[in-house]
């Protein structure tokens, strides 16, 4: 494998990873409260730990997304130089 064709790979899985973040943050953000009403059905937690569970997950996505892609896609534009 190329390292063109890893770094297109590593290009697009970022833009992916960054749009995801950004869909999922506008998402949280316009529909909380409905969020946080259909998460107390399956979760017994009151309103505050909902909210601490959903921004950590959105910090683990956005982790997940640096390390998985972001840094390769950037190793692979050093080596490329």
């Amino acid at each position: 494998m190329s390292l063109d064709i890893l770094k297109i790979f590593f290009m697009w899985s970022t833009i992916l990873s960054v749009a995801l973040l950004i869909f999922y943050s506008f998402i949280l953000l316009v529909f909380k409260k409905h969020l946080i009403q259909k998460m107390q059905i399956f979760i017994k937690l009151p309103e505050d730990k909902i909210s601490v569970v959903i921004f950590s997950a959105l910090v683990f996505l956005k982790i997940l997304s640096i390390i998985l892609f972001i840094i390769p896609y950037f190793t692979v534009l050093i080596i490329t130089m």
